[in-house]
């Protein structure tokens, strides 16, 4: 957020695997920066699978930690 606000910039584009997507925009939203997504897709391996059940579990931690880095537990 800080190199957004340094260098004023009014659009960001974030890329970022679609397995981040979601986990992304909740950042980005809570910490109130509006930016435009963009997914790229990986075929489905095994390797892939871990990703998103890792993903998975992340997706219920995070919103505590985004709380906690914002100083509201």
């Amino acid at each position: 957020m800080e190199i957004i606000r340094r260098n004023g910039w009014r659009n960001v584009l974030v890329l970022t695997d679609d397995f981040h997507l979601t986990r992304a925009k909740f950042c980005f939203h809570a910490l109130g920066q509006p930016v435009s997504m963009e997914k790229v897709s990986n075929p489905m391996t095994g390797i892939i699978l871990f990703y998103w059940i890792r993903e998975l579990v992340a997706r219920l931690i995070y919103p505590r930690q985004v709380r906690a880095y914002q100083g509201r537990w």
